[in-house]
């Protein structure tokens, strides 16, 4: 009988095969393909024009310098960005949602590549990782066994199937999340306080760009680190607690300066 590890690096080998046919097909998209295709949209505006000129923004608009006209103030009816009121009319850009999540798809597009396969062959190696850093997390806290089911039965699923070659923030927040989960658990089987500090930090930078990328599991990961410690250490860590806290704090706070960027002072406040 073979030992769960290697059943999980086969079960990963077959998932990978099946998912990379899957992505074959230019004309299939992800159970999220409006998201895949406005991904793409916004990856070319960052591309063509420059991540900086675009603000590091959402821009789900097919690519032409033409459609910068549309937020001018006579022309904002036509955008079909976020509304960010009835007397401004709608803008070109999203700035509702962080945009972070699109920085590999968009360097990846930087680097020469077009053909949509190599974009979800990326998204289908962020989401392995992130079944990869489950499995050891899994295993850290229980068995290798009990570790290899609870993958199998994750990713056995149609929600991780229709997802785990989008181009939207499903894969990156699926990588972030296990990976922070692994690091947090790790960090308890570690003796040294310089290593332990250097964890924790690495943590901090993880949840900072999670947040940055993804609010799906911004909530779900401040819980998980509190209850973790109250379970671990049984004491009321407020100011460890305080400072990961910070860390989506701060990332809204980026996004927030983005949208002053972008809209203005005026607009953005009302």
């Amino acid at each position: 009988i073979l030992k769960p590890h290697f059943l999980f690096i086969i079960f990963i080998l077959i998932l990978a095969i099946y998912l990379g046919v899957k992505a074959l097909p230019e004309n299939v998209w992800d159970d999220w393909g409006f998201g895949s295709a406005q991904t793409m949209m916004s990856s070319k505006h960052w591309v063509n024009d420059g991540f900086i000129y675009s603000k590091f923004l959402f821009i789900p608009t097919g690519y032409s310098k033409a459609v910068r006209y549309f937020d001018e103030p006579d022309l904002r009816q036509h955008a079909h960005g976020i509304r960010t009121g009835e007397l401004i009319g709608n803008r070109l850009y999203y700035t509702h949602y962080p945009a972070g999540y699109l920085l590999p798809y968009a360097i990846l597009m930087k680097i020469g590549f077009s053909a949509r396969f190599w974009f979800r062959f990326l998204a289908i190696i962020i989401s392995l990782a992130g079944l990869s850093f489950m499995y050891v997390a899994f295993a850290l806290v229980s068995t290798r066994t009990i570790a290899f089911l609870s993958v199998l039965y994750y990713a056995s699923s149609t929600m991780f199937l229709g997802i785990a070659d989008s181009l939207a923030n499903q894969p990156v927040d699926d990588l972030f999340r296990f990976l922070i989960l692994f690091l947090s658990i790790w960090v308890y089987r570690v003796s040294d306080d310089k290593k332990k500090r250097f964890y924790n930090i690495l943590i901090w930078f993880l949840y900072f760009t999670l947040a940055s990328s993804s609010y799906d599991s911004t909530f779900f990961i401040f819980v998980w680190l509190v209850g973790l410690d109250l379970i671990m250490t049984r004491k009321f860590l407020w100011k460890r607690w305080l400072i990961f806290a910070m860390a989506p704090v701060l990332a809204f706070f980026v996004q927030l300066l983005q949208n002053l960027w972008y809209l203005g002072i005026h607009d953005a406040l009302f």
